[in-house]
């Protein structure tokens, strides 16, 4: 297993055709989607899978998807145990949206000494895959499933609903920085293909539920504002969320909300995982002018420039809050948080 070699320069050892006729060439698959997972890493795992019905396909991940995104690719419950003896070998492996091995979590150790596939699009990380294929320009990992499966006629409806899944999330409904005219061409062919964009963009967009109204609530009160109004900062620990009796996926829908204020650059939300009183789940995002990437992977996370995440130990939220705080002020010392 390869790790540790950056992917910025990276030239890959794989093409598109290559990937196709692995798939082709196998029953039964495992797809990893990588921890937390949000709609790009879920929604291009599950393209492929309806894209080939004549496959014995599944995916896999540590965590659940969100309801909105469970709802379009029809599945809840992604946990390797799950799975027959039978199933859990696989003939190929493949990750999607993972730019480290560390986002693979407990699935990607199980499989650890034979990932055959990296499929990603994430600028900066660590190939850790046999082959690998990143194509940083594209705005999801979503797109470069579309491009495969156009190239090889296997694009259906169902195949076509989850890459809009995972392009629309992982541009924000197409208003972060990395959607390009590409992306909107993407959009566009799937409409002609005939998906029910506006039912998907309710529920991926429009539907919140009473929970996730109550989390806003605990946002707006835990929000701090700091450097003049420059960063924007939300600590929320499990106490507080059963006092408002919101869970990890209904605090899904604040993500965006600090950076979403008026003269805002950064925006920094700590939470508390459920249950599990160690650990934090750091989400940050970012304008133009800060590299919210390079923050997260000093603390062992990634992501992309406007938008990254990671997962610290502290015994305390306040301690917690410290080690992202010295970390912003690594990279960004007029952040004095």
């Amino acid at each position: 297993m390869k790790k540790n070699l950056k992917k910025t320069m990276i030239r890959n050892n794989i093409t598109l055709e290559e990937i196709s006729s692995r798939i082709e060439s196998a029953d039964r698959i495992i797809l990893i989607c990588h921890k937390h997972p949000d709609g790009d890493t879920v929604g291009s795992a599950y393209a492929l899978k309806y894209a080939y019905p004549d496959k014995k396909i599944n995916v896999v991940c540590d965590d659940a998807p969100g309801k909105s995104v469970a709802a379009i690719c029809g599945e809840s419950d992604l946990s390797l145990e799950r799975l027959s003896r039978e199933e859990r070998d696989p003939d190929l492996v493949i990750t999607l949206d993972c730019a480290s091995f560390g986002m693979t979590g407990d699935c990607g150790a199980a499989y650890k000494d034979r990932l055959d596939i990296q499929l990603d699009h994430h600028g900066k990380g660590d190939v850790f895959a046999e082959n690998y294929y990143v194509d940083p320009d594209a705005a999801a990992c979503a797109e470069i499933v579309y491009a495969m499966l156009g190239q090889n006629g296997r694009l259906n409806m169902r195949a076509a609903e989850c890459v809009y899944c995972g392009v629309s999330t992982d541009t924000g409904c197409f208003k972060f920085s990395n959607t390009k005219a590409h992306t909107h061409m993407i959009a566009a062919e799937l409409f002609d293909l005939g998906i029910d964009y506006p039912r998907l963009n309710e529920l991926l967009f429009e539907n919140k539920t009473h929970a996730e109204i109550s989390a806003e609530r605990l946002a707006l009160n835990n929000l701090e504002i700091f450097c003049g109004g420059r960063v924007a900062v939300l600590t929320i620990v499990n106490e507080e969320k059963k006092k408002y009796r919101v869970n990890d996926d209904d605090l899904s829908v604040i993500n965006s909300l600090p950076r979403e204020i008026s003269g805002v650059d950064l925006g920094i939300i700590i939470k508390q995982k459920d249950n599990i009183e160690n650990a934090y789940k750091i989400s940050m995002r970012s304008s133009q002018t800060i590299d919210v990437s390079i923050i997260c992977e000093s603390i062992g996370g990634g992501g992309h420039i406007r938008a990254s995440g990671a997962e610290i130990t502290a015994d305390t939220a306040d301690g917690a809050r410290n080690a992202v705080f010295a970390a912003v002020k690594r990279f960004y010392p007029e952040f004095a948080l």
